[in-house]
This record gives C-alpha cells, structure tokens and sequence, in this order.
C-alpha cells in the first residue's frame, strides 16, 4: 500500500495576497503579498513536488506520466486538478473561466471550473457571484 503523498507548497504573490497563510496555517512565505497556496498542483507554473515516501522529489506531473496506476488509470492527458488556498487580503481581480476547449486555443490549458470552500473569512466580507447586469458585448 502506498502512503499519503505529501507535497511542497507552491507560492504564488498577487497583488492581492496577504501573510494569513503564515498566520493561520505556519507556512514560512516569501513576501507579505501571497494570495495563493498551489497545494496540489501539475500546472507548469507551479508544480507540486512529493516530499515524502518512494516519489520523493518528483512532480506531481512526473507521478501522473509515470505511474497511472496510483491515480486508477485515468484518462486525461494532464493531471486534472489544481487545489489551492487563498488568502485575498484585498478584493480579487474579476475571474473568467473558460471550457476546456476554449482554454485549448486561447492559453493551451484546461478551462477552468470551480468550487470554493471557505474555511475563514472576515466579518462583512462577501463573493459576487455572475455579472451585475447584462453583458450586452465583449472583445476577446
């Protein structure tokens, strides 16, 4: 039996970010401004390397080409999944998903579907969930 993969955070600074991922979970962060934990993540700009067991030191990526059996023989070409926790000390940027397909053409990735868990969040904070009004027209 294999034991739980356990993986090096990969940081990412944003505009945005705060130090709470140091204050909340003891992470020791790069600068004041990290937005984003990459916890599991095969994406090439940030992969997650194993730090424990028989994979230690390979990618998250390197474990998916060369060891479909831990992950039941998937399909997918790329690891499928990209987990993160954020610390958005100011509000985000507007966020736009696209499909796979779209995604393919525009940025040569995956589209991009969501689902958030918030685990802490200041009193009055809030999320702004679909466009305010009607989009009548957008240029790509």
């Amino acid at each position: 039996m294999v034991e739980p993969l356990f993986m090096k955070p990969v940081f990412q600074e944003k505009i945005w970010g705060g130090s709470r991922l140091h204050t909340v979970f003891g992470f020791e962060l790069p600068s004041d401004k990290i937005g984003e934990d990459w916890a599991i993540s095969a994406h090439p700009h940030g992969k997650s390397v194993i730090e424990n067991g028989p994979f230690k030191g390979q990618t998250l990526d390197q474990l998916w080409q060369d060891h479909q059996e831990l992950f039941g023989h998937q399909s997918e070409e790329v690891f499928p999944l990209l987990v993160k926790i954020l610390d958005a000390e100011d509000d985000l940027s507007v966020q736009v998903h696209p499909d796979d397909e779209y995604g393919k053409h525009h940025a040569g990735e995956l589209g991009k579907t969501e689902c958030w868990y918030i685990i802490d969040a200041a009193p009055g904070a809030e999320i702004i969930y679909g466009p305010r009004q009607e989009l009548k027209s957008f240029m790509v």
